[in-house]
C-alpha cells in the first residue's frame, strides 16, 4: 500500500491529531462520542483509542505499515461500532444513536 493521494496524508495528519488531542484532554474525542458513562474502565478505554489512532495515523504515512494500521483501524471502528453502538440502537431508538453511528 503506498500514499496514493493527498487525502490519504490529510487522513493520517487527522488521525494522529485526534490521537494527540484524546491523550491531551484525558477524554474521548470527537470519533468516539458521545462515549457512555457506565462502560468499565472508561479511562483505560479512552487512552486506548487516543493510541490506536496514533498509532495507526502514523502507521498510515509509511508503505511497510499502512495495510496493517488501516486494518487495525478498521477493526477498532467495527469493535466500537457493534459493542457500543448497536445496543444503544437497540435498548434506546433515538435519533442520538443513530446519527452516531452513522458517523462512525
Amino acid at each position: 500500500m503506498r500514499i496514493a493521494s493527498v487525502g490519504h496524508v490529510l487522513f493520517a495528519v487527522t488521525m494522529i491529531g485526534l490521537g494527540i488531542m484524546a491523550m491531551i484532554q484525558g477524554s474521548f474525542d470527537p470519533v468516539w462520542q458521545p462515549a457512555q458513562d457506565h462502560i468499565p474502565a472508561q479511562v483505560v478505554l479512552v487512552y486506548l483509542c487516543a493510541l490506536i489512532s496514533l498509532v495507526c495515523g502514523i502507521g498510515l504515512l509509511w508503505r511497510r505499515t499502512a495495510a496493517l494500521a488501516a486494518r487495525v483501524l478498521l477493526l477498532s471502528m467495527l469493535l466500537w461500532l457493534l459493542l457500543l453502538r448497536v445496543p444503544g440502537m437497540i435498548f434506546t431508538p433515538a435519533v442520538d444513536f443513530w446519527w452516531s453511528a452513522c458517523q462512525t
